[in-house]
């Protein structure tokens, strides 16, 4: 079906260009971990992660909108599925974005030891998306339902990393947790 191209056409597209913003989990997860006894340099190397990640999920929407809008006959040449990039670009974008920010904000938790909020964050994030396909379903919005489930399931990590950033800077003063606060909360949970 039509609807089936159009969302086929953009997730290949979406995948390809979220490779962009993968290496900056690597980097969170291996730089954050180098410099997890310094609580300054760790704080500024975190900052400067979540800004160029909102600059990478803003910069791959170029090659979004130039495939979606100006260049869609180079894969369809049927007028209803270029209508139809047209109504999700939106949301690819956007969706662009909150995937790149949530991967760096992945890599800075799992590299600086305070990964244990993954799972449940995760769990969260599908029932949002699962709930958000049901929305989308009953009111028949089709494959903009689709992507807007796809925006609920990176908006939902990333509120979640956002909010147990926020607590730590609450509780500790800092985020993310230096190896020290993340060894004396691991000791302290075993207890």
């Amino acid at each position: 079906t039509r609807a089936l191209a159009t969302h086929q056409i953009s997730l290949q597209l979406f995948w390809f260009l979220s490779f962009f913003a993968e290496p900056l989990s690597i980097c969170g997860q291996s730089m954050v971990a180098r410099q997890s006894k310094n609580k300054a340099r760790l704080q500024t190397l975190s900052n400067k992660l979540l800004k160029i990640s909102v600059l990478v999920g803003l910069g791959v929407c170029f090659p979004l909108f130039f495939f979606h809008i100006t260049h869609a006959h180079i894969f369809t040449s049927d007028p209803k599925v270029v209508q139809g990039l047209r109504k999700v670009l939106g949301f690819s974008m956007l969706a662009e974005i909150l995937c790149a920010t949530t991967v760096a904000f992945d890599g800075i938790s799992i590299g600086s030891g305070d990964f244990s909020h993954l799972p449940l964050t995760n769990f969260i994030a599908v029932i949002a998306t699962v709930a958000t396909l049901g929305a989308s379903h009953w009111f028949r919005l089709g494959v903009v339902g689709v992507w807007m489930a796809m925006c609920s399931f990176f908006l939902t990590r990333l509120v979640v990393h956002s909010l147990r950033a926020a607590r730590h800077r609450s509780v500790h003063g800092n985020w993310p947790l230096t190896a020290q606060q993340a060894s004396g909360r691991l000791d302290a949970s075993a207890m």
